[in-house]
C-alpha cells in the first residue's frame, strides 16, 4: 500500500546508468546535480560512477528508509547530501544552501500516481492545491484536473528553474512528458531543447504504461517547442519529432508535413455516439425471440425503442452487422421531454420506472434538470440510415460503413464516432477513402496512441475529406471498397463524378 500511495517505482541501477549513459551523450556538462525525489539514490551512483568531475550533488526523499540508505553512498567525488523533505515544500533555488553556480543537472523518477489517487488514499504526499492550468470549471467537471504528481514536480521545477540554465531528465509517462510540453509552450516556459526516449515500463516496472525517459534543456538557447522521439534507450536518430504547428501538439511532424494537404476542417461534421450511462438497463441482448438486459431480465417494451447497437469492439474489419445488440432510445432530439412515453409506450415507461434507481445514480453533472430517462448525443443524424463509424479506443483506427439492419438505423455508443448520409454509396466509397494507408498515416500523425481515447470528436473534424477523396486513386478505392461485408455497390468509374456526389457545389476540381 505504501508504494502505491506514493507511486513509488524504484529505478533499477542498470536503467539509471543507461540514463546517465544518455545525458553525457548530448553533450552538456553539469557542475552539480539533484535528485527530487531520490528513493535509494541509484541515479546519484550512476552519476557518480561516470560524472566524477561532479562538485555537488543533493538528493531530496520523503520516506525516511531510504534516506538513511541514499546517505551511505559512497563517493570518490563530492558527497552526497541527502535531504530529508519533500520537494513540494523547497524552492530548487532558494531554499537549497548550493555551494557552487554552475549548470544544473536535475535527475529521477518522479513519482508515477496522480493526485486523485494520493486524495483517495488520503496520502500527505501531495502538493498544495491550486489552479496550477488555470483549468475552467468545465474541465474539472470532465476530470482534467487529475493530473499526476510528476507532472506537478515537473511544472514546479519548470518554475523555480525559468532564470537558470539547467537540464531535466525524468522517467515519465510519454502523456506526462507530452503534458509537459504543452504546458510550457503555453505559459512560454524558456525550453530551448527536447528528447524523449521510449522505455520498456513493463520491463524495469512491470508496468503497463507508455514510458519514456523525458530529457528538456531550460536557458541554453533560443526557445523551442519540439521533442525530438527515440524509439529506444540506444538509438542515436531520432524517428521524427513531435511539436506544435499552429499552436496544435503534432505526434509526428515528418508524417504530418508530408500529408499536411489532409489537415484542415471537415466538410462534414463528426458526432459522437449514445450516451446514457445505464448500460444494464438500456443496452440488451437478443436470446431467442426476446430482448434481455444485464440482469439477465426478458424486457417486454415496444419494439420501435429498440435499435441494433454498435459498440467499439464491433468496429472491425470483415465485422458484419446483426440485430443481436440492440439499444434503447428514449429521445429523438437533446431535451426532449420523455412524459409522453407513459402513454405512447407504456411498456418502456414501466420497464424504465422500474430501474429508476439506475438512472437517479448516473454521476455526470449532463444530466442534471433534464428529464427522466434522459440520453444525450441524440439527433437527426442518430437515425440516419447509413453511416461511417469509428470507435474512439483503437491506436489504429478503422472505419466502418454502416447500413440499416432490418430496415431499423443503426445506433453506436458514445466511445465510438459516426458521420450520417442518406445514400450507401457515399458511406463506402468514404470509408474507402479513411482506411487507405495514406490516410491512416495522417491521422495517426496527429494522435497520440497512449491516449486513454486516441480518436476524438476534434482529431476526426480536423480531416479535410474533399482533399483525402481527391488524393486516394480511384483503383484503391475500388480495392477496399471490395473489402467490406456489405451488398456489391457500384463505385463511379471517375473520380470527378465521386466528388461531384460529395460536394455537388465545386465548380473546379484539382485532382491529385
Amino acid at each position: 500500500m505504501k508504494q502505491k500511495i506514493l507511486g513509488d517505482f524504484q529505478t533499477p541501477l542498470a536503467l539509471a546508468e543507461q540514463v546517465v549513459h544518455i545525458l553525457k551523450q548530448r553533450g552538456t556538462h553539469w557542475t552539480r546535480v539533484l535528485e527530487p525525489t531520490c528513493g535509494l539514490g541509484n541515479f546519484i551512483h550512476a552519476v557518480i560512477q561516470q560524472c566524477p568531475d561532479i562538485q555537488e550533488i543533493i538528493g531530496i526523499e520523503i520516506q525516511e528508509v531510504y534516506v538513511q540508505q541514499a546517505v551511505s553512498i559512497p563517493s570518490s567525488a563530492a558527497q552526497p547530501h541527502i535531504l530529508h523533505q519533500s520537494i513540494f515544500d523547497i524552492d530548487i533555488l532558494r531554499d537549497i544552501a548550493w555551494v557552487s553556480s554552475g549548470h544544473l543537472l536535475i535527475i529521477g523518477n518522479p513519482p508515477w500516481v496522480t493526485n486523485a489517487m494520493q486524495g483517495a488514499l488520503e496520502a500527505d504526499n501531495l502538493p498544495v492545491k491550486t489552479n496550477l492550468k488555470q483549468l475552467k470549471g468545465i474541465d474539472a467537471i470532465t476530470g482534467k484536473a487529475n493530473f499526476d504528481i510528476a507532472e506537478f514536480i515537473w511544472i514546479k521545477l519548470l518554475h523555480d528553474l525559468r532564470d537558470t540554465p539547467a537540464t531535466i531528465a525524468f522517467l515519465c509517462k510519454t502523456s506526462v512528458a507530452r503534458n509537459v510540453l504543452n504546458y510550457a509552450h503555453q505559459c512560454r516556459l524558456p525550453i530551448s531543447k527536447a528528447d524523449m526516449y521510449m522505455i520498456d515500463a513493463k520491463k524495469w516496472f512491470n508496468a503497463a504504461v507508455d514510458a519514456c525517459l523525458f530529457v528538456v534543456d531550460i536557458n541554453q538557447a533560443v526557445a523551442d517547442y519540439f521533442a525530438n522521439m527515440f524509439d529506444n534507450l540506444t538509438d542515436e536518430q531520432p524517428r521524427t519529432k513531435m511539436g506544435f504547428i499552429q499552436n496544435q501538439l503534432i505526434a509526428n511532424i515528418n508524417d504530418f508535413e508530408t500529408f499536411r494537404f489532409m489537415h484542415g476542417q471537415s466538410d462534414f461534421e463528426w458526432r459522437q455516439g449514445v450516451k446514457h450511462d445505464a448500460a444494464k438497463v438500456m443496452e440488451l441482448q437478443r436470446v431467442g425471440d426476446t430482448w434481455q438486459n444485464h440482469y439477465g431480465e426478458i424486457v417486454d417494451i415496444e419494439n420501435e425503442y429498440i435499435y441494433p447497437l454498435i459498440k467499439s469492439s464491433y468496429v472491425k474489419p470483415h465485422y458484419a452487422a446483426q440485430f443481436e445488440q440492440g439499444v434503447i432510445i428514449t429521445q429523438n432530439h437533446p431535451g426532449q421531454d420523455t412524459a409522453h412515453l407513459k402513454t405512447t409506450a407504456p411498456r418502456l415507461w414501466q420497464y424504465l420506472t422500474k430501474h429508476q434507481t439506475i438512472f437517479s445514480a448516473r454521476k455526470s453533472s449532463i444530466y442534471r434538470n433534464h428529464a427522466a430517462f434522459s440520453m444525450f448525443g441524440i439527433g437527426d443524424y442518430t437515425f440516419a440510415s447509413y453511416k461511417v463509424m469509428v470507435s474512439g479506443f483503437y491506436k489504429t483506427p478503422y472505419f466502418l460503413p454502416v447500413m440499416p439492419i432490418k430496415q431499423r438505423p443503426v445506433v453506436c455508443d458514445d466511445t465510438c464516432y459516426l458521420l450520417p448520409f442518406d445514400d450507401p454509396l457515399l458511406v463506402v466509397l468514404l470509408a474507402a477513402a479513411l482506411n487507405h494507408p495514406d490516410t491512416l498515416r495522417f491521422l495517426k500523425s496527429i494522435v497520440f496512441e497512449d491516449s486513454k481515447r486516441p480518436i476524438t470528436k476534434t482529431i476526426l473534424n480536423q480531416l479535410n475529406l474533399q482533399m483525402i477523396l481527391q488524393h486516394i486513386p480511384l483503383n484503391d478505392l475500388n480495392q477496399i471498397a471490395a473489402t467490406f461485408v456489405l451488398p456489391n455497390i457500384v463505385i463511379p468509374a471517375s473520380k470527378e463524378e465521386i466528388l461531384r456526389l460529395f460536394f455537388p457545389h465545386l465548380r473546379q476540381l484539382t485532382l491529385f
